[in-house]
């Protein structure tokens, strides 16, 4: 059987989410044509979904060292050097992709994600834009860029593209909780409150959305709530540093300095939050 048979049957194994059949087929692929660049390739993406990073590595890199001409491979490429936490390594992948062929939606998605993650939000709103250019209807590039312009401030653009994102899916959790964090932001408190509230009710389990809508509460001195909503992202991440702390401070009557006398009123400190 030739390589190219071969390879066919992998990724008839690979979609159907039979990743050993899938591994297998690609060997054999291999062991026909050593120099076979998909199968290399593929064999990368086996080992991503996997969780196996560094042969994700080293599969890619071979299938590039081919040939670098592979808008696919250079995005996978990306998946595993952000997944690894190497962000900008991940970004000139993720650009590399983009560069050779423009019109690549996930490369420009991931792009502009990973910039995000970066902190670098002028470039990831661009790539936000070049994606919705291609794919105007997406609610995740739409929510993804409402939350990149929350973070420069840009607050009525970014509850446009949040609210944007929720008329083409209504139920999409991320979309209203970062409407929630742009509103939240601007000080529209009860407004921030009802969409991190919308987001729970579609997806509970989510650590985040319930420390924001702790905090949003305990801005508006509703400190009982926020203390369940806290205790509720701890009990989700019992690691989370932050709703930690907040907690402690929900709980507190009032801050104190070193003599007993109040540092500031509660209301002065929920202000702050």
């Amino acid at each position: 059987m030739n390589a190219v048979t071969l390879i066919q049957q992998g990724l008839q194994h690979h979609q159907a989410g039979r990743l050993n059949e899938a591994e297998a087929a690609y060997r054999q692929a291999l062991s026909v044509d050593a120099r076979q660049i998909d199968a290399l390739h593929f064999l990368g993406v086996v080992a991503y979904q996997r969780g196996e990073l560094e042969d994700a590595l080293q599969w890619i890199s071979r299938a590039l060292a081919q040939n670098p001409v592979n808008p696919p491979a250079h995005n996978n490429l990306g998946n595993v050097l952000r997944k690894q936490g190497k962000l900008s390594d991940a970004i000139e992948s993720y650009r590399q992709a983009v560069v050779l062929s423009g019109q690549f939606w996930d490369a420009l998605f991931n792009l502009a994600n990973t910039l995000t993650e970066a902190g670098r939000f002028e470039e990831a709103i661009e790539e936000y834009g070049k994606a919705l250019e291609l794919r105007p209807a997406s609610p995740e590039a739409l929510s993804n860029l409402g939350n990149a312009l929350t973070a420069v401030s840009r607050f009525d653009e970014a509850v446009a593209r949040c609210r944007a994102a929720l008329v083409l899916r209504p139920d999409f959790a991320a979309a209203h909780c970062n409407l929630g964090n742009a509103l939240k932001d601007q000080r529209l408190l009860d407004d921030a409150i009802a969409s991190y509230e919308a987001a729970l009710a579609l997806d509970p389990s989510l650590p985040t959305v319930h420390y924001n809508l702790g905090s949003a509460l305990a801005a508006v001195g509703r400190m009982a709530d926020a203390a369940d909503s806290l205790r509720r992202a701890l009990s989700l991440a019992p690691d989370y540093a932050e709703a930690r702390w907040m907690l402690a401070m929900a709980q507190l009557p009032a801050v104190y300095e070193a003599d007993g006398q109040p540092a500031r009123s509660r209301a002065a400190f929920e202000h702050e939050l």
